[in-house]
């Protein structure tokens, strides 16, 4: 705890440049060979948090069935694996004589090389099952049957909420390891996905909320005034879809136009690749 604590006050006190991040990295996470090898950037990104995708989506936005996309879903989702050390086996928790290790005489890396991949690609493989059983219905597919009928609004939305969680897995790339055990039944090593992490502590963070939370039931009740506030304007997705009925920046659409872009307050106009 101390370590962590000194690591995180010194943030305040020294020039970005001169920080350590890996250490401040490994004093957040569980213990992984590559934060121990490898030197870890930090980069500050704007999500796109937008509804509509736009006329520039993201790449995990885009339709279902995009050739391009579908490819960076499975790169983004191949698991590799790599070899790592007995002590860093007993390191991440596990028992070095129930991990699998690569057969020296077909890799010829020797008897203590254990078999680990990234855990990180564990997790996209996870949301790219749940967008591949979310989207099988949507589209020009014709292999599965349709199982919902559903509105242009929910499909947006859904897409909305796969890009978000991939948005936020990039973001936060962790260098958690999976390591591989012989399993009775099958042939060959087979993950062991019960990994050790060291996690932020959801109550201290829950516990602060309710220290300063309002009542929710003003909340609900808040209607926006009618003057002395400035409003931006709704997503262009919006308007093409409902029109400018309830608009009090266009009303009937008067004055409408391309929208500038978003002001930026103290992070640099760094967006996002992905």
């Amino acid at each position: 705890m101390f370590v962590v604590t000194l690591v995180l006050s010194s943030l305040g006190k020294l020039p970005w440049s001169t920080v350590d991040t890996n250490a401040c990295i490994k004093a957040t996470s569980f213990y992984s060979p590559v934060i121990e090898s490898q030197t870890i950037g930090l980069r500050q990104v704007q999500l796109n948090g937008t509804l509509w995708p736009g006329e520039n989506p993201s790449w995990s936005r885009k339709e279902f069935g995009d050739p391009e996309v579908e490819n960076i879903w499975e790169a983004l989702e191949l698991v590799d694996t790599f070899p790592i050390t007995q002590s860093d086996i007993i390191a991440l928790g596990k028992d070095p004589d129930i991990a699998a290790r690569f057969p020296n005489e077909d890799f010829g890396l020797g008897e203590e090389a254990y078999i680990a991949a990234l855990d990180v690609q564990h997790k996209m493989h996870c949301l790219n099952e749940l967008r591949k059983m979310a989207f099988v219905d949507y589209g020009e597919s014709t292999s599965t049957p349709k199982k919902h009928e559903h509105g242009q609004l929910w499909w947006i939305h859904l897409r909305h909420c796969v890009d978000m969680l991939a948005q936020d897995m990039i973001c936060h790339a962790d260098a958690d390891l999976v390591t591989y055990r012989w399993m009775d039944t099958q042939s060959n090593p087979f993950p062991d996905f019960s990994i050790n992490r060291q996690c932020r502590n959801l109550d201290d963070i829950l516990q602060y909320r309710d220290e300063h939370k309002v009542d929710s039931k003003k909340i609900v009740a808040m209607q926006k005034p009618k003057s002395g506030i400035t409003q931006v304007p709704g997503e262009p997705g919006y308007y093409a879809m409902f029109g400018f009925e309830d608009s009090d920046l266009y009303p009937n659409g008067e004055g409408y136009g391309p929208l500038p872009e978003p002001k930026w307050f103290g992070i640099p106009p760094h967006r996002s690749s992905a």
